[in-house]
């Protein structure tokens, strides 16, 4: 009878084994191995912030001044727009033509809007579409996702998150 068992268990082994070697995480994206080629797959994030807060300042120059933040783990890029020019802010027609034909308008968001530019405190969503997608553009530079949703496969270089501050300071 013990030989039936080990036969038993031997044989759950081999199943178990196959099954392993059947399993092929995803392939690597593009964006992971130019990540890799360029050396900033792995980079400390520090440094990672540092180089953001470099082309941010490249970019932008003096119209806008950035918080860059990181955080090891988990790893995490936190930026927050402490100054900026009201030029990159949209003006109250340019909002509500463009808020007017989106899907996400309402009357919430305009009176939100028109509370915002009369007190000095703007959100992200009140900057001018073409600042937002530069910004998270530059953010994510250094970043990669490799992650696949169907198999529940996560793999990115770093989480990124920014805003603008509630204390945001408006540069004429």
């Amino acid at each position: 009878m013990i030989t039936t068992l080990d036969t038993y268990f031997e044989a759950e082994t081999k199943i178990e084994e196959q099954d392993i070697l059947k399993y092929q995480p995803p392939a690597e994206s593009e964006s992971k191995k130019e990540a890799k080629e360029a050396g900033y797959a792995y980079e400390e994030m520090k440094t990672i912030a540092k180089w953001i807060r470099k082309d941010l300042k490249k970019e932008f120059g003096n119209t806008i001044k950035f918080s860059v933040t990181s955080c090891r783990y988990p790893r995490e890029i936190n930026v927050k727009v402490k100054e900026i020019s009201k030029k990159y802010i949209m003006d109250k027609d340019e909002f509500y033509e463009e808020m007017m034909w989106s899907s996400r308008f309402d009357e919430y968001m305009y009176n939100d809007y028109m509370e915002a530019y009369e007190t000095g405190k703007f959100k992200r969503y009140h900057l001018k579409e073409e600042i937002d997608k530069k910004i998270t553009k530059i953010i994510n530079k250094y970043n990669y996702d490799n992650s696949d949703p169907y198999t529940d496969y996560f793999d990115c270089n770093y989480y990124d998150f920014w805003e603008i501050r509630s204390d945001v300071t408006i540069i004429e």
